[in-house]
């Protein structure tokens, strides 16, 4: 897929979609870069004392 992830709303019966909610709730950033060899998703987690 060459698109880049998004947050979607998704129902009961959908196989996927559900994995960036998490991704986005609990990281301060995210993203992805598209290459000739692929796409590479990327998220950053912050540290327990930063605020």
């Amino acid at each position: 897929m060459s698109t880049a992830p998004h947050l979607r709303r998704v129902k009961t019966w959908d196989e996927g979609g559900r994995g960036l909610l998490p991704v986005a709730q609990l990281t301060r950033r995210r993203g992805s870069l598209h290459r000739h060899e692929g796409k590479r998703v990327w998220a950053e987690l912050g540290l327990l004392d930063e605020e």
